[in-house]
């Protein structure tokens, strides 16, 4: 357990004398809580640790404070009361800055409690904090309320946290977190705030008339309810759409599939992206991922991949969680003027974000940057197989459009595997604008070719750009890929596996072969197949050892180098010398989350 820290905000009045009493003498350093300083009751079962801590009106201030933070981090939320009262206390509640990592990993952990807490801690930094620090600060306490709002606790504090005044990204996502949790019914002031901001969004006349008045979410609750009843959610969209809320905007533009059923210049499309634009500029997170995606894939408006770059800065500066989206469109796009600006903040994270799936894309930009520009310059002189890589690469990234420039090239070229990957792009990528049915006609009659052929990864390609279960080119990619990955290719075990894991594959749902087919990669050296296989041994809830079979499997993927496969094996707490060692040189190389402090 980590050290015990926080903020005084109130206390429930049945816990008054337990800490006065219990801090009458003040501590001289902030103690690390483990298990022999809890309460028995805490010992035995976190949930008791509440009522422990009620029925013991005096004693060690250590093991008080320690049985209630364990009972916080159980969503005891008046034992959360307790802990910030208890940290308030010298001792505890120094050096602030640096524990609120403690709390902030147990946020992360969706532990019960741990958000609240860390909520009030940044808090506590902002009102010490330089201007600009401070406002960040405000923005990043508002989405931890959000999650714990979300947990079922504390939506109050929320709701007076959007009622004091935010920036409008944290406002969105606070107001759907209060929203949430009164459509759930859970909590009565989430339903105030929602009631006051939107109006009564569960009675249908009341929605309309607030639409009426210019209010977004109403028109886009509107039309959410008319598409469930099967009604025509055109009109609402639009009205949404006009009082400026950028997801209505889009959503118009989309077939029930969510696929693009209009032209990239159609106006509705201009209009969304300006629309989407200006709520951008405005701070509105939802809105800015959705220009982002707008300028990257050519709708509304020319493609415009350094329109996206510059956008994003902003964001991926205050915010590391916007830094993925902001490396992957840095890698494909030519010299700008905020490359060093970029450079400098890629490597900023790189160097010192824990959370490996942030951090690992900023690490790896500017490698993929010269490779894919490299790739650029082969593709261009005609060759086609590089065509195929860097197509293929490109999908992997998210960047259809791109990808679907360079693979067109090489299919119109009559490279069959090159227009069977074409397919699954143009399948992927919902923002691309659609094909006519002769030219989708023409390109899966030359992609067959190559799956006929006898060509797996092909087969792969154009099976995820069929529609139905059980298409001819899966059933085809699966029988080629099982006897490749019997003669020891891992990633042909991997790619079987996704075809026969159900999910919305092509094949019917086969866990128990998709399961074989990932431990074969994994001993064929595939580290990726590894953690596949360790998550669904830990997604098998009808098996109660499913833990002890993930743990080898994530033990072989950190071995051979893969960052998840440490981080779920850290997770595991592992206590085997093997283990420690794959551990320990995995924080060697970088891997921040497995470090031992």
């Amino acid at each position: 357990m980590r050290p015990c820290h926080g903020r005084a905000v109130g206390l429930a009045a049945t816990l008054t004398s337990l800490l006065v009493l219990g801090f009458a003498a003040t501590a001289s350093a902030a103690p690390a809580c483990a298990p022999a300083d809890r309460l028995p009751a805490c010992q035995a079962d976190a949930a008791l640790c509440f009522d422990a801590l009620k029925q013991t009106p005096q004693g060690d201030p250590v093991q008080l404070a320690c049985t209630a933070e364990a009972a916080c981090l159980a969503g005891r939320a008046g034992a959360c009361g307790a802990v910030l009262q208890f940290l308030a206390q010298a001792g505890f509640g120094r050096d602030l800055r640096a524990r609120a990592a403690d709390y902030e990993a147990h946020c992360e952990a969706k532990d019960k409690g741990a958000c609240t807490v860390y909520a009030a801690l940044l808090d506590e930094r902002a009102k010490s904090a330089p201007p600009d620090e401070a406002a960040q600060l405000k923005i990043k306490m508002v989405r931890v309320a959000a999650r714990a709002c979300a947990q079922g606790m504390d939506c109050a504090r929320l709701a007076a946290m959007l009622d004091g005044g935010v920036e409008p990204t944290a406002e969105e996502e606070g107001g759907a977190a209060l929203e949430a949790a009164c459509k759930s019914g859970a909590d009565a002031a989430a339903c105030a705030w929602v009631h006051k901001k939107y109006g009564d969004l569960t009675d249908a006349g009341a929605r309309r008339a607030k639409c009426k008045e210019g209010v977004a979410r109403a028109c886009a609750v509107e039309a959410a309810e008319q598409k469930l009843a099967s009604g025509d959610p055109e009109p609402w969209w639009n009205a949404a759409c006009q009082a400026g809320d950028c997801a209505a905007c889009v959503l118009r533009l989309r077939d029930d599939k969510g696929r693009m059923k209009v032209g990239g210049d159609d106006a509705k499309a201009v209009a969304a992206r300006t629309t989407c634009a200006a709520a951008c500029s405005k701070g509105r997170m939802s809105a800015c991922n959705q220009v982002h995606d707008l300028a990257m894939s050519g709708v509304g408006g020319p493609r415009d991949e350094s329109a996206a770059v510059t956008q994003r800065l902003p964001l991926c500066q205050a915010d590391a969680a916007a830094c993925p989206q902001l490396a992957t469109a840095w890698i494909v796009t030519p010299a700008l003027p905020v490359d060093d600006a970029v450079t400098a903040r890629l490597a900023q994270v790189c160097k010192v974000e824990k959370n490996h799936g942030l951090r690992q894309p900023a690490c790896q930009a500017p490698a993929e940057r010269t490779a894919l520009r490299g790739d650029r310059v082969k593709c261009a002189g005609g060759d086609d197989a590089t065509c195929l890589r860097l197509g293929r690469r490109l999908r992997d990234l998210g960047l259809h459009a791109q990808a679907a420039d360079v693979l067109g090239g090489a299919c119109d070229r009559q490279r069959a595997d090159a227009c069977a990957a074409l397919a699954d792009v143009r399948h992927r990528g919902i923002d691309l604008p659609p094909l006519g049915a002769d030219a989708e006609a023409k390109l899966k009659a030359t992609a067959k070719k190559a799956c006929e052929g006898g060509d797996a990864e092909a087969c792969y390609d154009l099976a995820q750009s069929e529609d139905g279960q059980g298409s001819a080119a899966a059933k085809k990619a699966l029988q080629l890929l099982a006897t490749a990955c019997k003669q020891g290719n891992g990633p042909a075990c991997r790619m079987g596996a996704d075809l026969c894991e159900g999910y919305g594959r092509k094949l019917a749902d086969d866990p128990k072969r998709a399961m074989g087919l990932r431990e074969s990669g994994c001993k064929a050296g595939d580290a990726r197949s590894c953690v596949l296989a360790g998550k669904q041994a830990d997604e098998d809830s009808e098996n109660p050892a499913s833990g002890e079979k993930s743990g080898p499997l994530y033990l072989r993927a950190c071995t051979l180098g893969d960052a998840d496969g440490c981080v779920r094996l850290a997770r595991t707490s592992p206590a085997q010398a093997q283990a420690a060692a794959a551990l320990a040189a995995a924080c060697k190389a970088g891997v921040l989350d497995v470090c031992r402090e």
